[in-house]
């Protein structure tokens, strides 16, 4: 009897050893979970600030979208302005150039 008592005591105080040896490293994962709890919400704030400093140009680009859009379509108009009296160049000034020939030939 006494033996299976000392077998018991023997097992308890591994359980007991086991015991220790867990609480330890639960414990060593709360201290590693609170650094990251820590490093998020760190990130977060410095995450917030970020969008808070950047909002107003945010803002701003999305009010300059419709001005940029109009600069882009009177662009636009002036190429097809500007194309469109090159071709007129293109087909008027030879007929310009062979009447200038003529009337400066025609006074000598």
């Amino acid at each position: 009897m006494d033996n299976k008592l000392k077998e018991g005591a023997a097992k308890f105080d591994e359980l007991a050893e086991g015991q220790k040896e867990l609480l330890a490293k639960l414990e060593e994962n709360t201290r590693t979970t609170a650094a990251v709890k820590a490093q998020m919400e760190n990130h977060v704030e410095e995450y917030r600030t970020f969008t808070d400093k950047v909002q107003p140009a945010i803002d701003s680009i999305e009010t300059m979208q419709a001005g940029v859009r109009v600069l882009g379509k009177i662009g636009s108009a002036v190429g097809w302005v500007g194309q469109n009296l090159r071709r007129i160049v293109v087909w008027v000034a030879p007929f310009v150039a062979v009447i200038l020939a003529l009337f400066h030939w025609d006074k000598k």
